[in-house]
């Protein structure tokens, strides 16, 4: 293990009558670092992969304590944090705000009816150390954020904000307005009937929705949409040689990678002609990507 090579690596140098050198990593450590990279250059690539998938295993295990916090506008707020459904103490949206949130809940959000077809609920997840997004929706629509799931490895807690009854039903149709990948669930989820019969059919068409891709509604998406989307979908990488910065998008349905793409390139032909949409003809079950790279300034 790499620890039993560290600690011998240590003893070696504690017992050697040599001066250290001068390096930049001066000190023990410093020059046990350089004796163990020394060492794992000369070990095989199949030994170096077999090392890396027995910490990675033993990474896997390793459990995070329960949370009470979670992280938003660099704060600390307590968990959970309960339900908010009066009109006085919710926040009216501006358009932009509305937009963003559209996005984000067409990259990351759920509409699911519940137990007993009496309606849908709403609900989003995220890491708890970024729980700016849920926190907006929190503020605009109620419903309440708890801890989802405790942290695993490299893998940060995981915390839900939901929504139920009258106030998923209005908060559906506000988003609906806005939105394009989840417009239809969205339409359904605020139009829920009480016929039972009916309930279990839309039940089957919302599962239907969620496997399918569907024609978006509406005509180009604005910026506001795009941050949302990206936020919760998105993600950002500088180039090798540090010469581009490259943003990608990844979802499951190419349509709304085409309707991103069109919205880049307005920004003039030089970028037009660096977006792209990529799709991996040997695994089907791999997410359609589109990305759009530009050079730095």
């Amino acid at each position: 293990m790499f620890l039993g090579t560290f600690r011998r690596l240590v003893s070696v140098w504690r017992s050697s009558s040599h001066p250290p050198s001068r390096h930049p990593l001066s000190g023990s450590f410093g020059s046990a670092i350089r004796c163990a990279a020394t060492v794992l250059q000369k070990l095989p690539i199949e030994q170096l992969q077999r090392r890396f998938n027995r910490l990675k295993g033993f990474l896997g295990k390793l459990q995070w304590p329960a949370i009470t916090h979670f992280q938003a506008f660099g704060e600390q707020h307590q968990l959970p944090l309960p339900a908010r459904s009066s009109p006085d103490v919710l926040k009216e949206p501006t358009l932009d705000e509305l937009a963003y949130m559209s996005g984000f809940f067409d990259g990351d959000g759920c509409v699911s009816p519940n137990t007993r077809l009496s309606g849908c609920r709403l609900y989003l997840t995220q890491s708890s150390g970024n729980g700016e997004a849920l926190l907006l929706f929190h503020q605009v629509f109620g419903g309440s954020i708890m801890a989802d799931r405790r942290g695993i490895g490299s893998q940060r807690p995981v915390i839900k904000w939901s929504l139920y009854g009258q106030a998923a039903r209005k908060a559906a149709a506000s988003l609906s307005k806005a939105s394009y990948v989840k417009r239809a669930q969205l339409q359904i989820a605020a139009e829920w009937p009480f016929c039972k019969i009916e309930c279990e059919k839309l039940a089957i068409t919302l599962s239907a929705l969620k496997r399918s891709s569907q024609p978006l509604e509406g005509t180009g998406c604005s910026w506001s949409y795009v941050a949302g989307f990206f936020d919760a979908d998105g993600h950002m990488c500088i180039s090798l040689h540090g010469t581009a910065v490259r943003l990608g998008f990844t979802q499951k349905h190419a349509s709304i990678l085409e309707t991103i793409r069109e919205i880049f390139g307005q920004e003039g032909s030089f970028l037009a002609r660096r977006v792209t949409l990529t799709a991996s003809a040997l695994n089907r079950n791999r997410p359609l990507a589109a990305s759009a790279c530009t050079d730095q300034d």
